[in-house]
């Protein structure tokens, strides 16, 4: 059945039922999945909300920065930066797990003592644009070998194009670090232009119709068109539109819009080319997506942005100084399966070379099997390392003749007899419920539990020598608010923050069934 999206029992816990998958992108819309990404959106805004209002509170710093896949959710970034009590916020831009090379390499700069004692240069980091530059030369040749007819062209020029309603693929410099088109691996187009979003989708990035494409503006003119106080130069920030009726086609259903502020000095020739766009409109943005089709990483050679190109319906294609136009191409179903054919040898032939230069005393066998043994041992701290912790702790109890105070939720603490061996032979004074309806609200009754109840404020005063957290959600929030307690008592909490509950990796087994 299709659940309400505004019913509370149509909440779902996707780590412990079996729910159905979504096999078509026509179904996104289908309250059952909107729900479900209505739920995370909301929750992930709670959590980094909480976060980032304790981190202003413990360092009274009015500058926040964000990393970690969760920095590309923009319209969380923007909440923490308006209610969180921060000015400034930076994310960077490859926030992802590509950005772990990085952090790494800047941390062993700074660090590492192999490298020695030097004087450390100050990291400026003026832009993404670390990719490598292709020439002139190397784009020509490429446009020579497969006859593409090309000329030198203009950034009047091609602004013009822009304000014509024409599409022009646009490629400059080094290819963006992280995930965002950032005006140098771009699909450009009008932003004045309602139809502009339809056009695009239909002819070219062939993703889902509700999906909005973003604003490349310039800085100095975003606070005209966006609620904006600051910069957002990787377009990670999203603000509400001032203008909606101007720069339609990059306004999305809710008046929003996930910008990119644009400079002279950190964009060069982007900067310039919305320069020239302004001039001919008075409008100083455009629309700026990403140069891929969807489902395909973003270009990076002049051979990826031409296939792309040509596969797509593009007007025109920016290769630094040089144009092409679609219409003046021949045989294109030709010169796609040519460059096809020889960028998967290209591929093929650089792996191997890799592989021989940095691996040469492992073959793929090797290899598969050292991932393979690797992703077990993965498996085993997520799901059993924290039983086998508690059950060497059982057995210190039993020893000790300890008193248990356990403290959690009812579902994580039912489970425990069944699963942990030694458990029922504990001296167990007693329980304290938290998060009482919050664990799972969809429930009508929870499990009893066959120890004596205790308030929650009321924990100081309890003879127990161990108070065990047996929650898994609430299980930080507990430990916070045991260690603001000041008891003396040793606290145990069963998981950190790289396991998984009890309840899904241990009751399904069918050895632990009742």
């Amino acid at each position: 059945d299709v659940l309400n999206q505004t019913d509370p029992k149509s909440r779902i816990n996707p780590l412990r039922g079996h729910y159905p998958a979504r096999q078509d992108k026509k179904d996104l819309l289908n309250p059952y999945y909107s729900r479900i990404a209505y739920d995370l959106q909301q929750e992930t805004e709670r959590v980094l909300k909480h976060l980032a209002k304790d981190l202003r509170s413990k360092t009274g710093s009015k500058n926040i920065c964000v990393a970690g896949g969760v920095g590309l959710n923009s319209v969380s970034n923007k909440i923490i930066l308006d209610k969180c009590g921060f000015e400034n916020i930076f994310v960077f831009p490859a926030c992802s797990d590509s950005g772990i090379p990085f952090g790494l390499a800047l941390w062993g700069y700074y660090n590492s003592r192999e490298l020695g004692d030097f004087p450390k240069a100050k990291l400026v980091f003026n832009n993404a644009y670390i990719g490598r530059e292709y020439s002139s030369e190397e784009t020509r040749e490429v446009l020579e070998k497969y006859k593409l007819p090309y000329r030198k062209t203009t950034l009047p020029r091609v602004a013009q194009y822009l304000a014509d309603g024409k599409i022009v693929g646009w490629v400059q410099g080094g290819s963006e670090y992280g995930p965002r088109a950032l005006g140098h691996r771009s699909i450009l187009a009008d932003s004045r232009r309602a139809e502009m979003k339809d056009i695009l989708n239909a002819r070219v990035k062939h993703r889902e119709s509700f999906r909005p494409f973003a604003p490349a503006v310039l800085a100095e003119h975003s606070s005209e068109y966006f609620e904006f106080g600051c910069e957002s130069p990787y377009m990670l920030l999203i603000a509400k539109v001032k203008k909606p009726e101007a720069v339609p086609a990059i306004t999305h259903v809710d008046n929003t819009a996930r910008v990119q502020t644009v400079t002279r000095e950190a964009n060069g020739v982007f900067y310039d080319l919305i320069k020239e766009f302004q001039k001919l409109t008075g409008i100083p943005c455009i629309l700026n997506t990403s140069f891929n089709d969807a489902g395909e990483p973003i270009v990076e050679t002049p051979e990826d942005a031409i296939l792309c190109f040509l596969k797509a319906e593009m007007d025109y294609l920016v290769l630094g100084e040089y144009l092409l136009d679609r219409e003046q191409v021949q045989n294109r179903a030709e010169i796609i399966k040519r460059m096809e054919a020889d960028r998967t040898h290209a591929i093929r032939t650089r792996r191997a070379e890799l592989l021989q230069k940095h691996f040469p005393s492992y073959n793929e066998d090797e290899r598969d099997y050292f991932i393979a043994e690797s992703n077990k041992i993965s498996e085993w701290y997520t799901k059993y390392k924290c039983k086998y912790e508690l059950e060497k702790k059982v057995l210190q109890w039993l020893e000790e003749d300890a008193k248990i105070l356990i403290v959690g939720t009812r579902e994580h603490t039912a489970i425990l007899p069944k699963v942990i061996n030694g458990f029922n032979l504990l001296h167990i004074v007693g329980f304290a419920a938290y998060g009482d309806g919050k664990e799972f609200p969809e429930r009508d009754e929870q499990p009893k539990l066959p120890y004596r109840e205790y308030a929650w404020d009321n924990l100081r005063q309890l003879p127990c020598d161990v108070i065990l957290i047996s929650s898994h959600e609430f299980n930080f929030e507990i430990l916070e608010e045991l260690e603001k307690q000041q008891s003396g008592k040793q606290i145990y909490p069963i998981y950190d923050s790289t396991s998984r509950s009890f309840l899904d990796t241990l009751e399904v087994l069918p050895i632990f069934r009742t």
